[in-house]
């Protein structure tokens, strides 16, 4: 979380202690560092050595990377100094939507990456290569931790889908509104093998490591922060999401989702969705054999000026991807007249399906917050 991004989160009288908890470990997490250590020596200081020492420990970690859990530990004891402080500067420096339960979705966000990043670095602890029989317990053990992730951010009818001999997806829904758009969400939990017995890795493929304002790990982006970035934002709206979703995060995408008909089968019959948000691709203009979406549906702008305001941009670049992808064909076929966009953190310092996996932090908060623009959007649909 940048410095102005900060300010806009503070804007409304958000605890500091709240944002030094749920900061991402950005190296801009410095400036929010130095930022509040004035408002912390005029407000605590009998707390102001506690802080100071936090602070060395969180610059150092910033200096030379570290665990997602070392960065939150850190932050906790932040968070502990500044406990009761609020800070709301006499001018933000970016103005808050006037939507109340957008702007507290977005302040959510913008408070809770880090804790997203922690969870992220439970699940790619869990090694869920679906191509290497071997690993077929720790591909459940993956489903069964989705599904309680889902559970505890109050989805409802959260199940596995299963099959005879087919790695577990999972399936839950929040039905807010049966006049509300319903939008389904997409991604998986399941990762590509490590080739080479994990020659090229710097650091353990499944314990998640920050560098640089990078995670790495295996699954780091493709597709596990697909999935923690679809809950994050359902998760900053509670209990005033705009919209219904159905999430199905699928745990044989890497081996071609060739069972995939026989998952979504089990889906409700009567199940009719407006739009699917398919987590799995590149968020790069380069991609190769393009899969082309239908551009001229009208969903298809609320998305592109959702990722716009999402990433600060003027505009979304909108292109083909997934010439390769099993699962486009299969929910083309289960969904006709759906428009399927896919979306997806990958940039091209990714390495998807190579060493050295990561994901970049930024993008994966901006992802989140697009998709509460968009979640938001859709709502206010007619």
């Amino acid at each position: 979380m940048g410095m102005e991004m900060m300010r806009a989160a503070l804007a409304s009288g958000v605890p500091v202690s709240e944002v030094l908890g749920g900061a991402a470990p950005l190296n801009e997490l410095s400036d929010v560092v130095e930022s509040v250590e004035l408002v912390v020596a005029e407000e605590a200081r009998r707390n102001l050595g506690v802080f100071q020492e936090a602070a060395s420990q969180l610059k150092r970690l910033l200096r030379e990377g570290g665990r997602p859990a070392q960065f939150l530990a850190a932050q906790k004891l932040l968070e502990d100094t500044t406990r009761g402080i609020s800070w709301k500067p006499q001018e933000a420096t970016m103005p808050l939507p006037s939507n109340y339960h957008l702007a507290s979705a977005l302040n959510r966000v913008d408070s809770n990456v880090g804790r997203e990043l922690g969870l992220l670095e439970e699940l790619v602890a869990i090694s869920s290569i679906s191509c290497e029989p071997e690993e077929a317990k720790e591909v459940r053990h993956s489903a069964e931790w989705v599904a309680q992730k889902m559970r505890e951010a109050n989805f409802a009818n959260v199940r596995l889908l299963e099959a005879e001999g087919v790695h577990p997806a999972v399936y839950g829904e929040i039905i807010v509104d049966p006049n509300k758009s319903t939008i389904l969400f997409y991604a998986h939990h399941d990762v590509m093998p490590l080739a080479d017995n994990g020659k090229g890795w710097e650091t353990d493929p499944f314990k998640a490591i920050v560098r640089n304002g990078r995670l790495y790990g295996r699954g780091a982006a493709d597709d596990k922060a697909g999935f923690i970035s679809g809950l994050a934002a359902i998760k900053a709206y509670g209990q005033n999401l705009p919209v219904n979703v159905v999430f199905l995060i699928e745990g044989e995408e890497e081996t071609g989702s060739e069972n995939l008909d026989r998952l979504l089968a089990q889906l409700p019959p009567d199940l009719k969705i407006d739009a699917a948000l398919l987590a799995n691709s590149e968020n790069s203009e380069e991609t190769s054999d393009p899969w082309v979406g239908d551009f001229e549906h009208p969903i298809t702008n609320v998305l592109a000026g959702a990722f716009a305001m999402g990433y600060g941009q003027p505009n979304s670049v909108l292109a083909g991807t997934g010439g390769s992808i099993g699962f486009l064909p299969t929910f083309k076929k289960r969904f006709p007249n759906t428009p399927l966009y896919c979306i997806g953190i990958e940039d091209p310092d990714t390495n998807a399906h190579a060493a050295n996996e990561s994901l970049s932090i930024s993008d994966f908060w901006r992802t989140i917050r697009s998709l509460v623009f968009f979640f938001h959007a859709m709502g206010n649909r007619t």
